[in-house]
């Protein structure tokens, strides 16, 4: 494998990768896919959590510095651009960015080649069948942090964008006898297509089959509501306990699932397009809806977080806190209940936090107040 790949694949793990490197990265493996299987396997080997307490890669490659230093050797830090990572929002205010993506990558080479050393051991050790059966049941996890995204591959061809604050985990057998992921928060899906080998993803509201096409699923278990939004293909849903798929989308669709009663909101539903009724199911309500208006580059509101955008359409004060939270790493406080409800419309791709606040002063007056990672909302008469 050139040293090239090796390079854009030790920035990708590492979360340093600019948009131009990943895909450079993706086009390679298009062009080799007999390197997938590499990649899929250090990309596991990166991602296991746990990590022997008395190794750090940092540490390890700050006392190898150390030691070329003692020894003479002259060393300079590799200089990089600053280019934008794609998808990225403004840093949370009063948190610099720090110049940390030389050592990052360089961390990520050191566990890339152990991987490479793991992987081979891996190959020459033969599998016993009960031990084939513990690898394939043991599951790989995905996490993303606040105020980040990321984007994956599966072993399937499948494409994945995290958002922030999401979790994204599969068997080890994924892509031979099953397509099964299970997803906390919000992931942007391309589905590569099988029609044998139904994709299904599981959440704690909703269950989503599919066998290839391109959908955004929204399900933060924290949040009142879940949302499955169609841009192309076919999507087939159905609820907790339900065998059968009940639901099924048509592109520009979207099923809201709501487990505290939902409100038919018909400013989202797109002219000439019918709202279809909630229907009622035993500790869930379910919404056929149209997704929200257009923005003016055409990008529809429910996958705008993938193109760096924090978007919403006539959503809630708490619904537009609840992505602020992930897009910006912070906690987001109401000094009064009733201002939840309130409503707003806007979108924001650079500016801080400070900035989009204050941008939503202007339609709708009110206070705020941020300290550490915390903001405080109030009304503007209220002190």
């Amino acid at each position: 494998m050139p040293d090239r790949i090796w390079y854009l694949l030790s920035v990708k793990l590492s979360g340093e990768a600019t948009q131009a490197e990943l895909d450079e990265f993706h086009t390679l493996l298009d062009e080799q896919p007999e390197w997938e299987e590499a990649v899929q396997q250090i990309t596991r080997y990166w991602l296991q959590p746990k990590v022997p307490p008395t190794f750090s890669p940092t540490s390890s490659w700050l006392r190898h510095l150390e030691r070329l230093k003692a020894s003479g050797v002259e060393w300079n830090e590799p200089g990089f651009s600053e280019v934008e990572i794609i998808p990225e929002s403004t840093p949370v205010i009063g948190t610099p960015r720090t110049r940390t993506r030389w050592w990052m990558a360089a961390a990520a080479v050191m566990l890339i080649g152990l991987g490479v050393g793991w992987l081979a051991l891996y190959r020459s050790v033969p599998v016993s069948a009960d031990a084939g059966s513990l690898a394939r049941n043991k599951r790989n996890e995905v996490v993303t942090r606040p105020a980040s995204r990321s984007q994956l591959t599966l072993p399937d061809g499948s494409k994945v964008w995290l958002n922030a604050s999401s979790k994204l985990s599969y068997g080890n057998g994924f892509g031979e006898d099953n397509r099964n992921v299970w997803l906390e928060g919000e992931g942007f899906f391309e589905v590569y297509k099988n029609k044998s080998l139904p994709f299904i993803i599981h959440t704690s509201r909703m269950n989503i089959r599919v066998t290839g096409t391109i959908f955004n699923v929204r399900a933060y278990p924290q949040e009142a509501t879940s949302e499955t939004a169609l841009i192309e293909g076919a999507v087939e849903v159905a609820l907790p306990g339900e065998k059968e798929w009940k639901y099924h989308l048509r592109p520009h669709q979207k099923l809201v699932v709501d487990d505290n009663g939902i409100s038919a909101d018909n400013s989202t539903v797109a002219k000439g397009r019918s709202f279809v009724p909630a229907k009622t199911i035993p500790a869930y309500t379910a919404s056929l809806q149209s997704l929200a208006k257009p923005l003016p580059d055409n990008q529809v509101v429910e996958t705008a977080w993938v193109y760096s955008l924090l978007s919403f359409s006539d959503e809630s004060f708490r619904q537009v806190a609840n992505k602020m939270e992930k897009w910006y790493g912070v906690s987001i406080r109401f000094m009064q209940s009733d201002m939840e409800g309130w409503r707003f419309t806007g979108s924001f791709k650079n500016e801080t936090l400070t900035e989009a606040l204050t941008a939503l002063k202007l339609s709708t007056s009110f206070r705020f107040v941020v300290q550490d990672n915390t903001v405080f909302i109030s009304k503007p008469d209220i002190k």
